[in-house]
């Protein structure tokens, strides 16, 4: 959109249809549009960097990790995701853990077992 409103603005400026248009007059024409399309991108950078300060600001306010108020803890999307995984590799760790012992228990009442079957014979 933006090179289609240059265009217009050459157009307006500049009609090569006219009869009697000398090239200088077209140039200057063409200067004139290109300075003024110059002071458009300045002031289309400014309100550019206007909203990036105040996206900044946003983003200092909303990535903090404190919450409203009430003393809610709130998380950016990114620190909820590492937390989630976080969690989720606990509770496998966990789930491991867990099943290493059942096998040590079952392993250790065999060994007792045994061992009392022993005990018996030798009585």
């Amino acid at each position: 959109h933006h090179e289609e409103r240059q265009a217009g603005n050459l157009k307006k400026h500049v009609d090569v249809k006219e009869p009697g248009v000398s090239n200088k007059e077209i140039r200057e024409e063409l200067a004139k549009a290109i300075d003024e399309a110059e002071k458009q991108l300045e002031e289309l950078n400014l309100v550019n960097l206007q909203y990036q300060e105040k996206i900044i600001l946003w983003r200092r306010r909303h990535e903090t990790g404190f919450g409203d108020k009430q003393g809610d803890v709130t998380m950016n999307p990114h620190k909820y995701l590492n937390t989630l995984a976080h969690v989720h590799q606990i509770g496998l760790e966990l789930q491991q853990t867990k099943e290493r012992y059942s096998k040590m228990t079952a392993e250790l009442e065999k060994n007792l077992k045994e061992k009392k079957r022993k005990c018996n014979e030798i009585k």
